[in-house]
Formats: structure tokens, sequence, C-alpha cells
């Protein structure tokens, strides 16, 4: 299955006459710190409030013998286990059609790197939604604005949040978009930056912002290679953003805001 690299889109408004898309990923199923309550909640309340989600990568652990760390031998199912508890989760909400698109990320690669099958391309091809490969552009029409929404999953190393939010804003050094969203640096974070523009229809030089969205993660911290790499521990659960359909606007906040009832350390 061909990803797009262009994936255009007329969301439905809420009440409101907004939209709201999830990013959903680094989850991966099967690791034994994987937080797989908080991921399928988050799935159900997507489908239950008719909200859209963009997968974006790592959705599975994918141990294997040849990758790094010994998650081989201690994630909880096999691979083919971890697909299928993923795919089923998804398809009521691709049914629905939710879904906005599938991106691969460095775990699913494993095995496209191993046997040479695209595992999140079949994915796509199961649920009948549009595959977006490592990465590429949305045009989203909602209500009377349109979006340019450009994301990818990533391989920043950073360890700082700093480090992770510019990693992401680099991205505007060869990528023009409204809002962009990254994954891999396991962090929940929504930031904007100020910009000048002339306006040539009336002559004027105006303000204007872009979006950015660090995606999020459902893994837990303690005895993860998280900790075990020194990276900063960062409240798991998934970025929901706001597109508003009167006026360009964007807001984002992590979901759930309350993660107590996840927790699997004190």
């Amino acid at each position: 299955m061909k990803s797009n690299s262009l994936i255009c889109s007329t969301l439905k408004t809420n009440r409101q006459g907004n939209a709201k898309i999830m990013f959903w990923g680094d989850v991966h199923q099967g690791h034994e710190n994987s937080n797989w309550k908080m991921a399928s909640d988050a799935a159900q309340y997507c489908l239950d409030n008719n909200i859209y989600m963009i997968v974006t990568g790592d959705m599975l652990e994918v141990g294997t013998k040849t990758s790094i760390g010994d998650s081989v031998y201690t994630q909880d199912s096999p691979t083919g286990s971890q697909y299928f508890m993923v795919r089923d989760l998804l398809r009521p909400l691709a049914k629905k059609g939710l879904i906005l698109s599938i991106h691969m990320g460095n775990h699913e690669m494993r095995i496209q790197n191993n046997v040479g099958i695209d595992v999140c391309a079949q994915l796509a091809d199961d649920l009948s939604v549009p595959y977006g490969g490592h990465g590429g552009f949305a045009y989203l029409k909602v209500g009377n604005q349109s979006y340019d929404i450009y994301g990818y999953h990533g391989k920043s190393g950073a360890k700082t949040s700093d480090g992770k939010r510019k990693a992401l804003r680099d991205t505007m050094n060869f990528i023009d978009a409204d809002v962009y969203w990254m994954g891999h640096v396991h962090k929940c974070d929504f930031f904007t930056e100020s910009y000048q523009r002339i306006d040539r229809r009336n002559r004027k030089d105006i303000d204007f912002e872009k979006y950015f969205a660090l995606t999020g993660h459902s893994l837990f911290y303690r005895d993860s290679y998280a900790e075990a790499g020194g990276m900063n521990p960062h409240k798991a659960g998934f970025m929901l953003i706001e597109l508003d359909g009167k006026e360009r606007w964007v807001s984002g906040a992590p979901w759930p805001r309350d993660i107590t009832k996840y927790r699997k350390f004190n």
C-alpha cells in the first residue's frame, strides 16, 4: 500500500463549530510498561465523542533479537498479538470515519528492516484508512477555515523539554504549515510561535501563529528504557487539539487531564 504525501479531508464540526483531533501513538502495545488501559480509554473517548484521530507510530513494541533493549524477552505478547490488539481497538473508529491517517514509527520499522513487511501499511489497509508513511501533510477543512498540518513520528534523541520542542520547531526550516506534530519523544506538549507576514489582499502586515504538538505516549516511566537512559519523566497522555471553524485558531491540551487512575507506581 503506497503512502499518501497529502491527505485531504473535510471534518464534521461539533456544536461549537469546531473539530477535535487526538494524536494517538507511542503506545508500545506489548511492552511490559505499556499503559494499555489509558490507550484503550483514549480510543473509546474519541469514538464516543466523534473526535478524529491521527495514529502517529510506535503503536507496537516489536521486540526482536536485533532491536535495542531486552523487550524481546520482557514484552508480554508476541508481535502478531500486538498487531491484532491495536487493529481491533481502532476498527470501530475506522468504520466511523474518524481515523485521518496512520503513520509508521521506528518500532514498526523493525519489521520492515528485518523481513520487508510494512506492518503500518497493512494496518491502514485492514482498516481502509489513509496511510501516511513516515509523515506527511493533511489539508483539513473545518467550517469556514482550512488548516495545513504536517507531522511525522520523528527520531529525536533529545532528553530535555527544550530539546524536544526544538526538534519539532526545526521542522519549519523546510516545511511550511499551520500545525506541526511529532511523536517519538514521549512528551505531551502544545505550544505556539508568533510571526508576521504581509496580507497582500489588504496590503498590510499582520500577526499570525504557528502551532506545535508533541503527541504524547502511554508508557510507564519507572523501570523503563526512558528511566534507564536518564530521560526526563513526562506525564503520560495524548495531545488533543481543537481546530476552530470560524476563525484561524488552534488550541491543545493533554488527554486525560487527570491520570491518577492510570498510575502504576505511586
